[in-house]
């Protein structure tokens, strides 16, 4: 039994799949149906509100303009919300369990879902099922698309939907420097983004050879980029489900079948034979690649939208005025764009210790907060200093025309990726991608094992450390 007295254990794969038409284009609208004082606490007045995040901390503006929004639902609400602004590691090396385990904990928080299986596993999470009839009629049909995916992430899981997407992480959009394609005599219409793998290498080196950047194309070796950046994204692309890190049954893990060394290889020969990465690519993060691209040393990569703060904060006149510009990844074999993953919100059930009464008034307050975060407002303001894409359909005619042109980037994606590619929320997911798998791929890309025998010894060790039974 869990805390809630529900038993979480595996449902058939099959029931998960299926159970959602397409998406709905009807709008989104308003908030959780105004302050019904018969729920305890939805009035929010003089509650504690314990809040924990991670994803703004990729960048300064990003951290700041949460605090902000954080602060605007406080005074509409009458609460005070005690935020924990953390960083991935504490979540990703288990300081965050551990904290929950002991007794302190928040009602509400924000993760990538592939993170929280952690969580969900003990029962320490109030499904979203079982409050998601609380929202507006018009709210769960602008969501329908971002739902359809949560059914797939969740599928071993009794509940069908565990925590509320609040935005998606889609597969890695290209981003590159537009004068840097002018100067080596590439139009940025036709030839960006590439339309495919030779098309990006034939690219990438017309840019190096004739434009002014060192290199044409950054690829990631670090511990936590080399898995969950641009190879992942391609092998999705490619592979569908057979390339995500678990089966989608969760039954093994995927990266020593036939489409996973296709592509890592290819990954390693972006660096070890076509030679368009720094020097420094076994070890290079996002992060450090911003800068290069921001400097003019490199002309092109795939990285992380959540990274896009950074270059609103140092790179604002480039951003404005498109010479920094996204653009989709293609679309792969396998009919589709990659992989992508949610940004979720859930609630926490009560520590040991703490009244009922006293917590249920923190979660319907964490529950209002969730539905603020689904306003078109919130949802705008997400996708301009995050680069997460909205959920709320409502808001996409909005994210676009800018000049860089992330909110085009992110609507194509995200109607061209399937949901059946989602990383999963099992608890040992993290392990699948992480785990001792970095640096084994990192011993490929600098040449002293091949791409494949990197794969099979990191499937080797991955199955030796995940448990597949539960």
């Amino acid at each position: 039994m869990t805390e809630h007295g529900k038993p979480i254990g595996r449902r058939s794969f099959m029931k998960c799949t299926g159970l959602l038409a397409t998406a709905s284009t009807a709008a989104m609208a308003g908030c959780l149906g105004g302050n019904d004082s018969s729920t305890p606490g939805t009035d929010g007045s003089g509650v504690q509100l314990p809040y924990w995040t991670w994803y703004p901390s990729q960048s300064e503006y990003a951290n700041n303009r949460v605090k902000e929004l954080v602060k605007q639902f406080e005074n509409e609400q009458s609460l005070t919300i005690q935020g924990n602004y953390t960083s991935f590691g504490d979540i990703a090396g288990g300081k965050w369990r551990q904290n929950i385990a002991g007794g302190t904990r928040p009602a509400i928080y924000n993760s990538n879902n592939f993170l929280s299986g952690q969580f969900i596993k003990p029962g320490w999470i109030e499904p979203a099922d079982s409050y998601m009839d609380s929202i507006d009629d018009s709210v769960l049909d602008g969501m329908e698309w971002s739902l359809k995916l949560a059914r797939n992430v969740y599928n071993g899981y009794d509940a069908d939907v565990v925590e509320m997407p609040t935005a998606l992480c889609l597969s890695r959009p290209f981003v590159a420097r537009m004068d840097h394609f002018k100067a080596a005599g590439l139009s940025p219409e036709d030839d960006f983004p590439p339309k495919n793998y030779n098309h990006l290498v034939q690219v990438a080196t017309q840019l190096q050879e004739d434009g002014p950047a060192d290199y044409g194309y950054q690829i990631f070796g670090d511990q936590g980029d080399i898995t969950d950046e641009t190879l992942a994204m391609w092998t999705t692309a490619e592979g569908g489900a057979d390339g995500l890190f678990l089966a989608p049954d969760w039954s093994d893990v995927n990266f020593d079948n036939a489409v996973w060394k296709e592509w890592f290889r290819k990954y390693v020969d972006i660096f070890q034979k076509h030679e368009l990465s720094h020097p420094n690519s076994p070890s290079m993060s996002d992060e450090q690649s911003v800068q290069l691209l921001i400097d003019g040393k490199v002309s092109m990569m795939q990285f992380n939208s959540l990274s896009h703060g950074m270059f609103l904060s140092r790179a604002p006149d480039m951003i404005k005025d498109g010479t920094i510009q996204y653009g989709p990844m293609w679309k792969g074999a396998a009919n589709n764009r990659g992989a992508y993953f949610i940004y979720a919100a859930g609630i926490m059930g009560a520590p040991k210790g703490v009244g009922q009464d006293e917590w249920a008034k923190k979660q319907a307050a964490g529950k209002q907060f969730i539905n603020f975060m689904l306003t078109d407002e919130f949802q705008k303001e997400l996708h301009t200093f995050t680069g997460g894409a909205p959920v709320n359909k409502n808001v996409w005619p909005e994210i676009k025309g800018a000049s860089h042109r992330l909110g085009e980037t992110m609507i194509t994606t995200a109607e061209d990726t399937i949901a059946e590619v989602g990383w999963s929320s099992h608890p040992q997911h993290l392990t699948a991608m992480m785990g001792d798998t970095p640096p084994i791929l990192q011993n490929a890309i600098r040449g002293k094992t091949s791409p494949e025998k990197a794969l099979d010894e990191a499937a080797k060790r991955a199955r030796q450390q995940i448990d597949f039974s539960m």
